[in-house]
Parts: C-alpha cells; sequence; structure tokens
C-alpha cells in the first residue's frame, strides 16, 4: 500500500511539474500582485482530473467514486475578459454522474479548485438556466472563483446579461458593482 501511495505521489508531482510553466505575474498600481497568466490548456486540465479522480479513489477511504469512474466532459470556465480561468470536468461511473471537478487554468494556483462527489455539475445548472430562458441566447459560462458561477445571455436586444446559478439575473452594470 506504501508503495502504491508513493508512486501516486510521484506520478501526480511530475505531471503537475510537467503541466506547470514559468508563472507570469504583473505588479499593479497597489504593489498587489495579480495573476496575469491562465496557461492550462484543456487536454493539460483532464490530466490533473483524471489524476486527483484515481488518487482520491486510492487514497481516500471516504471516496465516493471508485476505478471505474472517469472524466467524461470537459468544459472550459471564463472570466469577465473572456479568458478560461477553469475546467470543469464531469466524472461519471458507466453512464450516470458522479460529480465533477474544477481545475485551475493558472499554473500559479493550486490546480485543484474545488470537487464534489454530487452528481450536479455548476455547468448542468447554467444548461438548466439557459434552457429556463427561451428568449435569449447563451453567450459563455463563466466562473469568478470562490463558487461563483454565471451564464451570460444575449437577450434579445443583444444585451449582455449574466445569470447566477444561486442567484436571479444581474446585468453587468450590477455585476462589476458586487464584484
Amino acid at each position: 500500500m506504501t508503495k502504491r501511495i508513493l508512486s501516486m505521489f510521484i506520478i501526480l508531482t511530475m505531471l503537475l511539474t510537467t503541466l506547470c510553466g514559468q508563472a507570469v505575474f504583473a505588479e499593479n498600481s497597489n504593489d498587489q500582485i495579480e495573476i496575469s497568466s491562465f496557461d492550462i490548456i484543456q487536454v493539460d486540465a483532464e490530466k490533473v482530473a483524471a489524476l486527483f479522480l484515481l488518487s482520491d479513489v486510492v487514497n481516500n477511504q471516504d471516496s465516493q467514486w471508485d476505478s471505474s469512474c472517469k472524466i467524461s466532459i470537459t468544459t472550459p470556465l471564463y472570466d469577465l475578459d473572456n479568458n478560461v480561468t477553469a475546467y470543469e470536468c464531469k466524472v461519471v461511473k458507466d453512464v450516470q454522474e458522479k460529480g465533477y471537478i474544477i481545475i485551475s487554468a493558472s499554473s500559479s494556483l493550486n490546480p485543484i479548485v474545488e470537487f464534489s462527489y454530487e452528481s450536479t455539475t455548476p455547468a448542468n445548472y447554467m444548461d438548466s438556466i439557459i434552457a429556463s430562458d427561451s428568449q435569449s441566447s447563451a453567450e459563455k459560462k463563466y466562473y469568478l472563483g470562490n463558487q461563483q458561477y454565471f451564464v451570460g445571455i444575449k437577450d434579445k436586444n443583444n444585451k449582455l446579461e449574466f445569470k447566477s446559478i444561486l442567484k436571479n439575473r444581474v446585468d453587468k452594470k450590477e455585476h462589476e458593482e458586487i464584484f
């Protein structure tokens, strides 16, 4: 068992070292450091999610996933500047959803942003919001950190609005005031 844990740790370390390039930072006028590089691509995020899934199955006695679970659909999530900030990797067992893993698109941040053993993913919630609004068209799915998920919807006048999976619709001005 110890060899198995050690080998999983070595594999995860090697993968993260390979995937994580040099992070780029910029200082703003307040001398705060900001991330200015989203450098993880989707295929690499899927590999990180698969390794996390495997590691959780092997090392976590309380894991609700098992060895037959796999990553099925990966959804890119954007910030308000249209940068991919994270990827939602859906976990399935056969055809049944078994949760999700959110992977950061920045190598300077922790790769695992959040995960859940629950079957409903944030993207599923966003898809239901899109389906319920037949007068509008979906723009993109947004993740602004700290479980703040939004879907961008253009109304019939082509005005972009944001709808939270937790709140009612807010327009862009209200959204910028909140965040």
